[in-house]
């Protein structure tokens, strides 16, 4: 029987306002940033709710209400590059890191090629310098990388938690597509990629998937301690 998914409105937001897992900005183990409610009679501002990030290995902490986040990670230049493989020309390689140094930034990007194994360097270029408020959605409210990512032929997948992974899996997964009359074409699942949506591209996606899930369950006893 062909599996049957309908698409009754779930936003990108959805996964960012939530739990998120990501990569420590100092030890790169993987880690959470918890969406809180803000106690506003604690707080001056208009905000009704912050991210705090505690790295469980090195004990890192950030706080969206902390100066030192208002320095750092509020809002920042990203490169962003894309380029198939140098060495083997199979795989679309991807760079988007967080520029700390905008006026001296590097001129070259290493990615390692997930086919061949071999690195690439990508040359910077001027216009793929952009501003950003951590608005991505391979990146979190900090600006921390996600952890759990896929890599593809096509392009990577991010995932920001279990039940974005468990969600996706069900659209790609589905050989019937289907989308409620109330959803509007700004849908999460109406705004991925072509090249996820695409049946001829099936097989590989949900490999990619399966690949994040063992990866998720390594870490899954971090978020019951």
């Amino acid at each position: 029987m062909t599996a049957r998914h309908i698409d009754d409105g779930i936003y990108k937001y959805q996964f960012i306002y939530a739990d998120q897992w990501v990569h420590c900005p100092d030890c790169d183990t993987a880690g959470i940033v918890h969406y809180q409610s803000l106690d506003t009679t604690l707080h001056s501002c208009n905000c009704h709710a912050h991210f705090v990030f505690t790295c469980r290995k090195c004990n890192r902490h950030l706080d969206s209400h902390s100066t030192q986040y208002n320095i750092e990670f509020n809002s920042y230049y990203y490169v962003y590059l894309s380029e198939r493989c140098h060495f083997c020309g199979g795989a679309q390689l991807t760079v988007n890191e967080k520029i700390r140094n905008i006026k001296n930034p590097n001129s070259h990007f290493e990615a390692v090629c997930p086919l061949c194994k071999k690195t690439s360097k990508l040359m910077l270029k001027s216009q793929k310098i952009v501003f950003s408020k951590a608005n991505r959605l391979e990146h979190t409210h900090f600006g921390l990388k996600l952890y759990l990512v896929a890599h593809t032929r096509f392009g990577n997948i991010y995932v920001h938690n279990l039940e974005h992974l468990q969600v996706l899996k069900s659209f790609v997964h589905a050989g019937l597509r289907e989308r409620t009359q109330s959803t509007g074409n700004s849908s999460y699942f109406s705004r991925l990629p072509a090249w996820i949506k695409s049946a001829r591209n099936r097989k590989e996606i949900l490999k990619a998937i399966l690949r994040l899930e063992q990866m998720a369950s390594t870490i899954q006893p971090l978020t019951n301690k």
